[in-house]
């Protein structure tokens, strides 16, 4: 389940939070692991988690609803095509479009002209969603995307289009977005920024360098990777003033600057913003946002580091290069990173204590599953969703069982 329906749990969940009712309390604890836990499975994949989708498929929450529905589409098991028909017909469009799209997955053509039909729906959100399943299935719908993008009044909708076609790299589209990038809605903007450092190529500099100057932080921010992005895939070249705005903005009290900057010399392979992100990986007072992307830059740099450590190693008599040699790279205190977070995840009045799972999740290091497998049943509902979304994205097929076991804990 990809943006749309998380903003839509998020401000499911807020509400829940602000209710003085005990029971939706619970209600909130329920949607918000077990809609990181169907996503988990669907993400692992494994078909031993199809009785608990199934019951997924039936519960009175409609978010819950839909990702059952797309989990089950990604177990690939013909049974459960009768029940996805029957989620097709769902009132709510999460479902319906969830389920339309898992039925197409599973080869049933039928269900592909009703999937389409999602693109005329009077209600924009409705599209949107659409546009999502329809850009997650591949080449085959990304012309109906760029009609959408040209003929299609709403911005959210736009986006959406923007996203999916940057995702698959159409260049088809990149006239349409290289327009777009000019629109009058700072999200469209934004989205196009990021989509052309996806496609693009030299021509495209001139035109981020436009949106370097953008009156929205967050076109800012996306026009910064994306020239980082051509300069890494097509090998442009980048001035260094460029880079100079780079190094400045890591010193900004805004963590999308920071954030953005690190990602940009991750990409340019600047190997000293390495003690840098390693700083604010174990500061307390970085915001989560900081921490997740910072490991996430880190992990572009690795294969660069390793690169490097393989031309320093290469005078050596066997050729060999030490395992040990590259962790030196993310250590903290004579700690290889992921134990440091590691410990962070088992240690509850830790400060990184709950900012673990999600870091542990970008470092990818499989080592850390068995770890977030016993940290999957804390107290925290919170930090089981984040453990829960971790395992999923590492898909662990060991945590299947345990992530069963714990939605039966929530009635599934």
């Amino acid at each position: 389940m990809k943006k749309i329906a998380l903003l839509m749990a998020v401000t499911i969940l807020i509400s829940l939070t602000h209710s003085p009712l005990a029971a939706e309390e619970v209600d909130y604890s329920r949607l918000l692991v077990c809609s990181k836990a169907f996503e988990a499975l669907g993400l692992i994949s494994d078909s031993r988690a199809k009785e608990t989708l199934k019951k997924g498929l039936k519960s009175p929450d409609f978010l819950l609803r839909a990702y059952a529905a797309e989990a089950l589409g990604r177990l690939k098991s013909p049974d459960v095509v009768p029940l996805l028909q029957g989620a097709s017909k769902d009132r709510n469009y999460l479902v319906s479009v969830s389920a339309t799209k898992a039925l197409v997955e599973l080869g049933e053509s039928f269900y592909e002209k009703k999937l389409l039909n999602f693109l005329n729906d009077t209600r924009p959100e409705v599209r949107a969603t659409a546009i999502e399943q329809l850009g997650d299935l591949g080449n085959k719908y990304l012309s109906l995307l760029v009609r959408a993008l040209l003929k299609d009044t709403d911005e959210l909708v736009r986006v959406k289009a923007i996203e999916q076609l940057g995702v698959n790299k159409f260049n088809p589209a990149l006239g349409y977005i290289r327009k777009a990038s000019e629109d009058k809605s700072s999200i469209v903007r934004q989205a196009a920024c990021a989509a052309i450092g996806e496609i693009g190529g030299q021509e495209e500099k001139s035109l981020l360098n436009l949106r370097l100057s953008d009156p929205d932080i967050y076109v800012r921010a996306a026009a910064k990777v994306s020239l980082s992005l051509l300069a890494k895939n097509a090998k442009v070249s980048m001035k260094s003033s460029f880079i100079d705005l780079l190094w400045q903005d890591t010193k900004s009290e805004n963590p999308i600057n920071r954030v953005s900057s690190y990602t940009a010399l991750a990409n340019l392979n600047d190997i000293n913003v390495v003690g840098v992100v390693l700083k604010e990986l174990v500061s307390s007072d970085s915001p989560a946002l900081i921490k997740v992307e910072g490991a996430r830059a880190l992990m572009v740099l690795q294969p660069h580091l390793f690169d490097l450590a393989q031309k320093r190693l290469s005078g050596s008599k066997d050729g060999i290069i030490p395992v040990d040699s590259l962790q030196v790279f993310y250590s903290v205190n004579g700690k290889i990173l992921a134990m440091f977070f590691i410990d962070a995840l088992i240690d509850a009045k830790n400060p990184l204590h709950k900012d673990a799972p999600l870091v542990l999740k970008e470092l990818k290091d499989n080592a850390s599953c068995l770890f977030l497998r016993q940290a999957l049943f804390d107290k925290d509902s919170e930090f089981q969703a984040s453990v829960v979304y971790a395992l999923g994205d590492l898909k662990d097929k060991d945590a299947v069982t345990d992530i069963i076991k714990l939605c039966k804990q929530y009635g599934f």
